[in-house]
């Protein structure tokens, strides 16, 4: 796809995400699309779709300072920029991990919870 254009329709279809979807992100100044200077048509290259991805990692988090920080890095970022790209999503990454921690305590103290109230065997 080096070089290449896309439309919102197989920006969508390549992130797995809607259209109206990619038009909100967009319309709150997540993303900066190109237009097409014929019809005016959104367009979008490997640089947006990398944002969309980024983007989409951290659309079902809860919402919390963290994600607004990394949501603002990746608006921000420069289309050229890998090296940024590459540090935020190491930084979303290093963020959901951390969130699937505290989640997953979560779930060891429910189930221990369950437990002690009879609601769950010994066994499991």
């Amino acid at each position: 796809m080096a070089g290449e254009w896309l439309t919102i329709k197989q920006a969508a279809s390549e992130t797995g995400l809607s259209s109206s979807t990619i038009r909100h992100w967009e319309k709150t100044g997540l993303i900066t699309t190109a237009r097409d200077p014929k019809n005016g048509y959104r367009l979008f290259n490997r640089s947006h779709i990398h944002k969309i991805m980024l983007l989409r990692a951290l659309r079902a988090q809860v919402y919390s300072p963290s994600v607004v920080e990394l949501k603002n890095a990746v608006a921000e970022m420069k289309e050229e920029d890998v090296q940024e790209a590459r540090k935020i999503a190491m930084d979303t990454l290093r963020y959901l991990h951390q969130v699937n921690c505290w989640q997953m305590r979560g779930v060891h103290a429910l189930y221990d919870l369950c437990r002690v109230l009879k609601l769950v065997g010994q066994g499991g």
